[in-house]
This record gives structure tokens, C-alpha cells and sequence, in this order.
């Protein structure tokens, strides 16, 4: 017999000089809005992800679908280029400002200018 022990826990991360990178996933429509978050340094997990669209500081909460994967439903007056707030575990927040375009491209991936 085998017993096969699994660790549910984070492992602390440290990408370098790597800032934070949002890849947008093949289904995001002018209805939905859906990035995987890549390379957040830290504990290596995310307590809140909020997005806002061009020229406003209005942050609308996202909701955390699987793993790293991140969504909310937008309407198509909320355009890009689309900004950022990120708050980890421990409530320090990085925010990217301007970190995806107007003209994303669904399955890109586009690195902000911060990280934790």
C-alpha cells in the first residue's frame, strides 16, 4: 500500500525583478473578464483582486474561479486600459496601474510595473 501525503500549503515566492503578469484567458468578452495572475511575489496567494476600467479609481471586485485564475462581469462601457488592485494575505497591496490595454489581445500576457 501507498500513502501518498499532500501539503496544502503556499510556498513563499521570489520572481527577481519579474513584475506582476495578468495573462487574459481565451474567453474574456466585452461581458466577462477573466486573467490568470502570474508571478505575484510573497506568500503566493492573493486574498483580493479588484479591476477598473480607464481614467477612474473605482475598483470593482473580481472573484476567484480556480487556482490563479480571476473574473468579473463587466458590461461593455467598462473599457480599457484596465488597472489593478492586489492585496495579499498579510494586506499589502500592489497596484497596477494601466496593466492591460484598451486593444488586449484574449491569451496574451502583459506585465504591470509592480510587484509585493
Amino acid at each position: 500500500m501507498v500513502l501518498t501525503i499532500y501539503c496544502m500549503c503556499r510556498v513563499p515566492c521570489n520572481y527577481g525583478r519579474t513584475n506582476i503578469a495578468f495573462k487574459i484567458d481565451a474567453g474574456t468578452n466585452p461581458n466577462w473578464f477573466a486573467t490568470r495572475i502570474e508571478f505575484a511575489e510573497g506568500d503566493g496567494g492573493l486574498r483580493s483582486v479588484e479591476i477598473a476600467p480607464a481614467g477612474t479609481q473605482e475598483f470593482v471586485p473580481m472573484n476567484n474561479i480556480w487556482g490563479a485564475v480571476w473574473v468579473a462581469n463587466i458590461d461593455s462601457s467598462f473599457r480599457g486600459p484596465y488597472s489593478f488592485r492586489l492585496t495579499s494575505p498579510i494586506n499589502a497591496v500592489a497596484l497596477a496601474i494601466n496593466a492591460v490595454p484598451m486593444d488586449y489581445v484574449p491569451g496574451q500576457t502583459y506585465f504591470s510595473n509592480v510587484n509585493f
